[in-house]
Order: structure tokens, then C-alpha cells, then sequence
């Protein structure tokens, strides 16, 4: 059809014939279409300016998506974790699930955070309802298959016949204790789960040591290295906090 028009049609895909349903509000307008797949509305608003006969002026800002729940609207509930559901994991053994899409977050575990450590012993779906600034709400879920033939002791430390050291408490609202890791001056660095480098410390007292990390929810990286050591003189610890 050509020109700008001010009606509504829907396609029979069976009969392949067309039926007027409506008038179109507004002024006319030119590539202007509705459809729906599933539970989802889709329009496109089309144009009525100038040169608007031309498919290349519509903007892409001009096509809108609908998701209707009870209350009239949706929010998208995102999953993330560490590692991906798609790694079979070890009786033990931990997982770090980030929500996003809300601005409040209830896991069926009963967890109200973003943020939240997941320590399955059998085949676990863990999901979480949002809710955005407007109220509306999303779910989504999560599960990891769990081997129950093989067991985890945690975290492992790399080059563990090297240097030695506990970290704890992990999980931490930001506060961890580093233990004695001996006599010698070591250097400190926290990654996030970019690879970005976000603290950087000097230990010099060989004792245990306290450090408070100002630092957003999320699963971070610790390396201690001992300056001036050679071959395997550093650790890796993966913590997390969690306030």
C-alpha cells in the first residue's frame, strides 16, 4: 500500500486476505504496522513528516516493544553467575549469582540482594523477582546440575606449595583478615571480574592483617605477591562481598 493512510488492517495468514479493524488515531501515517507474538505487543509508529513514503526515514526509535503482566507492566529480570550454569558442579562447591533490571530483588531462597552465593549439594533452580523504579516486576531463573560423585573443599589456592595464607571471613560485608604469611613485604591487588584493578595495598608487618574495602557487592580477585620473590611467590584468592 502507498501513500499515508488512517486504517488499521490484520492479516489472515490462513486465508491470506486482509481485514480493516480500526481507524488510525492521529494524522495519517506511512509504514506504520502492530503485531503480536506470544504474550508481547509490538508496534512500529511509523512517520507523517516530510519524505515519509521512504522506509529509510522511520528512526529505529520508532518501534516499540509490550510486555503485559497483571498490574499492566513488566520489568526484565537478568541472571548472571559465576561459573555459568552450564559447568556441572561438585558437592561443595560455590556459585556467584548477580541479578539485574531492578531496584529490589527477593530470591526463593529468601535473599533480598542483587548479589548472592549459591552452595547447592543436589540439582538446584534458583530465581528471583524484581522490581524497577516503577513497580513493575520480572522473574527469572537460574539452576546448576550438581555431581553428586564429586566433592569440592572451596575456593582452591593457586601454587598452594608456595605461599601460604587464609583469608576470612568470605563471604564479608568488606572487612577481611589476611593471615600470617611471614616475614617479607607483599603486595596486594583486588581485580574485579573485568580484570580492572580496584585496590592496591603494601602488607609489611608479617601478621595478620586487617583491610576494609570500600567496594560495590560482587566476586573480586585478591593476589599477594612478595616483592623481590621469584617462581611461584604469589596466591590468588577469589572473595566476595556481600554487605
Amino acid at each position: 500500500m502507498g501513500g499515508n493512510l488512517k486504517d488499521f488492517w490484520e492479516w489472515n495468514q490462513a486465508s491470506n486476505t486482509w481485514t480493516q479493524k480500526t481507524n488510525f488515531g492521529g494524522v495519517a501515517r506511512h509504514l506504520a504496522v502492530g503485531f503480536s507474538i506470544g504474550n508481547k505487543g509490538y508496534i512500529g509508529t511509523g512517520d507523517s513528516g516530510p519524505g515519509c513514503d521512504d522506509a529509510n526515514k522511520v528512526e529505529n526509535s520508532d518501534f516499540w516493544e509490550y510486555t503485559p503482566d497483571s498490574t499492566g507492566c513488566a520489568a526484565t529480570a537478568i541472571i548472571s553467575s559465576d561459573p555459568s550454569p552450564s559447568t556441572t558442579l561438585c558437592v561443595g562447591q560455590s556459585a556467584y549469582i548477580t541479578a539485574s533490571g531492578g531496584t529490589s530483588y527477593v530470591w526463593n531462597t529468601g535473599s533480598t540482594t542483587a548479589f548472592m552465593v549459591a552452595n547447592p549439594t543436589i540439582t538446584t533452580t534458583y530465581s528471583v523477582t524484581v522490581t524497577d523504579a516503577n513497580g513493575c516486576t520480572g522473574t527469572a531463573s537460574i539452576t546448576f546440575i550438581v555431581d553428586p560423585n564429586c566433592a569440592s573443599t572451596g575456593i582452591s589456592q593457586i601454587n598452594s606449595d608456595a605461599l601460604q595464607a587464609e583469608v576470612w571471613p568470605n563471604p564479608s560485608i568488606g572487612e577481611f583478615r589476611i593471615g600470617d604469611l611471614g616475614l617479607g613485604i607483599y603486595n596486594l591487588d583486588l581485580y574485579n571480574v573485568f580484570g580492572e584493578k580496584v585496590y592496591a595495598d603494601k602488607i609489611l608487618n608479617p601478621e595478620s592483617q586487617i583491610f576494609s574495602l570500600d567496594l560495590p557487592d560482587g566476586v573480586y580477585f585478591m593476589q599477594i605477591s612478595a616483592i623481590g620473590g621469584e617462581g611461584n611467590s604469589a596466591i590468588n584468592k577469589k572473595i566476595i562481598i556481600q554487605k
